[in-house]
């Protein structure tokens, strides 16, 4: 651009000072986003940890493999499902390319077959195509997201297991630590872990890690179907509530950053207008010297 041309930067200044109000204006809404997606996230947290420790009970019983089918233990793995939980929209930085680089960055180096259902337009689009070679199932993201509809995308993950098309079954998210930190993670949720290890009884505080023995009522199969779909839904409802407040938070920070440099670019450019339009005015002002100038020495 020409810094010369007043019409040109007076455009270009216009433009920028437009642009900045629309990404405040997108801040603004994200921080607004942001502090409700947090409430929802904190208020469900305990009960999502609570649930999951339930779950890890169960697993942990003597011949948890005949209790239910989620149960079993699988000893060979060849085909691996990804629920996989991206942005809708854009304007988020690098927030759908550092969950989906993550997540196949951590399955380059297993050996079996994965199939992916992911959740989130615009990370759809990108894995298709960064993956093109990838079976990739999109889902409708919940609208309005409640948690009686998540059960729905809960019940097709379990299907997948317990109709024997996959052997595990993982969720990659973005977990919400604070407004500056997001951290892509997955986590295996099928089969539910059966391992006795020492780290999983201190990390869910588990209280009888002994041969401890559940009685049901009224029949075990049915409760254990019921517990089981609610608990692993609620673990992809959580996830979703984590990656939606870690995806307005980095559109909020995203716009932040967008509308300072573009607060700046109008200093910038406001102060060479200025300077444009007094070069401007010190052009006139000599030219009506020199004609002055001219004019009396044609007189004298």
């Amino acid at each position: 651009m020409n810094t010369n041309n007043k019409g040109e930067l007076k455009e270009h200044l216009s433009s920028i000072r437009n642009l900045t109000k629309m990404t405040q204006a997108i801040e603004t809404v994200s921080v607004t986003k942001v502090r409700r997606a947090i409430d929802s996230l904190v208020a469900l947290r305990p009960y999502a940890f609570k649930a999951w420790k339930v779950l890890i009970h169960l697993a942990r019983q003597p011949a948890h493999g005949t209790v239910h089918p989620l149960l079993h233990e699988v000893n060979q793995v060849d085909r691996a499902l990804l629920f996989l939980i991206s942005g809708e929209q854009g304007l988020a930085g690098a927030f759908n390319q550092d969950i989906i680089r993550f997540c196949l960055d951590y399955f380059k180096s297993k050996d079996y077959d994965l199939e992916v259902f992911i959740i989130g337009e615009r990370g759809y689009r990108l894995l298709n195509r960064w993956r093109p070679d990838l079976k990739i199932t999109k889902l409708n993201t919940p609208n309005p997201l409640e948690y009686n509809r998540v059960t729905t995308l809960g019940q097709k993950v379990i299907d997948e297991y317990m109709n024997e098309r996959v052997d595990k079954v993982f969720l990659g998210y973005t977990r919400f630590i604070s407004k500056t930190r997001l951290n892509p993670e997955i986590r295996e949720i099928l089969p539910i872990e059966t391992a006795h290890s020492d780290s999983l009884v201190e990390k869910y505080n588990i209280t009888h890690p002994s041969e401890a023995i559940f009685t049901y009522e009224p029949n075990r199969i049915e409760l254990l179907n019921q517990v089981t779909l609610r608990f692993i839904s609620l673990q992809i409802y959580k996830s979703i509530l984590e990656s939606l407040a870690s995806e307005h938070s980095a559109r909020m920070i995203t716009m932040h950053n967008a509308t300072d440099n573009g607060q700046k670019m109008a200093k910038n450019l406001e102060m060479a207008y200025h300077k444009a339009r007094q070069r401007g005015i010190t052009a006139e002002l000599i030219d009506i010297v020199n004609g002055s100038n001219l004019q009396q020495e044609r007189r004298g």
